[in-house]
């Protein structure tokens, strides 16, 4: 009687060590507005030298997320950002460089060095030549997207990308900028990564031509939040431009929910995006559901570590 009740003891321990090691994800995309942008009347939430630029790092330690994709980020903004964050998070990204005299910008990303370690990165240009500075199809701004693979203090490695595409009504630039990423998925993330994340400000619906190239290319994103609320003073937002796509690349990893924040400081808000978040299950091995699970299921709602 004692060798079951032994035997059951020890596989129920083995599923429990296994538990251990699933980890759930964190990644959140962040159009900051760009500081060169034009203020609002009374420049008091627009301001990056007032109140905004704490409200925005306020919004990132609040979520406290794996990974944070920025978009729009000035040189002024990127500067103050890395300082404020060091310690808690690491930074890969490159200036897009001016196109015509028009801003250049950051699409950093941030990654938590206590749980993630840097395999590899890199960058390119939604032009057509990604691997050097060009843009094309009557593009008003350099676009680029960063990427990195990353490995989890469990093994685990997933592969991480932040864009932002051409304005709205250019479709051809948005379509080439697709398909770019698409071919560089396949040279810079690795067969054997769980997940591939791809977040950003894509300025598109979910309609556009340029979105659904990716969903036929096996890239996801089940939310329909809206993140475009268009300054910051209003409370709601009214447009999905923003997307934490994903490409779960095994049975042991699953999308489980999508939130957006959009966080009151004192009638303030942080830029004329709200923040959105897509959160992530790695399964360990032995553990491994059957299929990918919502945040409505049991499995879901078990306590696993939190990242």
């Amino acid at each position: 009687m004692i060798r079951p009740l032994l035997l059951a003891l020890v596989s129920l321990l083995a599923v429990i060590a296994a538990g251990e090691d699933d980890v759930e994800v964190h990644i959140m995309s962040f159009n900051i507005r760009t500081s060169q942008a034009s203020t609002d009347s009374a420049s008091t939430c627009s301001n990056w030298d007032g109140i905004r630029k704490d409200n925005v790092l306020s919004n990132i330690n609040t979520v406290a997320a794996d990974f944070v994709g920025t978009q729009e980020t000035s040189d002024t903004q990127k500067a103050y950002l890395d300082a404020q964050l060091a310690g808690t998070y690491s930074v890969i990204g490159e200036s897009t460089g001016s196109l015509n005299g028009n801003a250049n910008e950051w699409d950093a990303l941030y990654y938590r060095s206590d749980t993630w370690t840097l395999l590899t990165n890199g960058m390119f240009w939604l032009g057509t030549d990604p691997n050097t500075m060009t843009a094309g199809w009557g593009m008003s701004y350099y676009r680029t997207c960063v990427w990195g693979r990353f490995q989890h203090k469990t093994g685990a490695t997933i592969c991480v990308l932040n864009t932002h595409y051409e304005t709205p009504g250019n479709d051809e630039a948005q379509e080439n900028g697709s398909n770019i990423i698409l071919e560089k998925i396949k040279t810079s993330c690795d067969a054997g990564d769980k997940l591939i994340v791809l977040t950003g400000d894509f300025n598109a619906l979910k309609s556009y031509s340029a979105m659904q190239i990716l969903f036929a290319n096996d890239m996801e994103d089940p939310s329909d939040e809206a993140t475009f609320c268009g300054d910051m003073l209003s409370a709601t937002c009214s447009v999905k431009y923003d997307f934490t796509l994903f490409r779960a690349q095994s049975d042991d990893a699953c999308h489980l929910k999508s939130e957006v924040s959009r966080v009151d400081y004192g009638g303030c808000y942080s830029s004329d995006h709200a923040g959105l978040i897509g959160t992530f299950l790695n399964f360990s091995e032995i553990f491994a559901p059957d299929s990918c699970v919502s945040d409505d299921s049991e499995i879901a709602k078990s306590d696993f570590a939190k990242l």
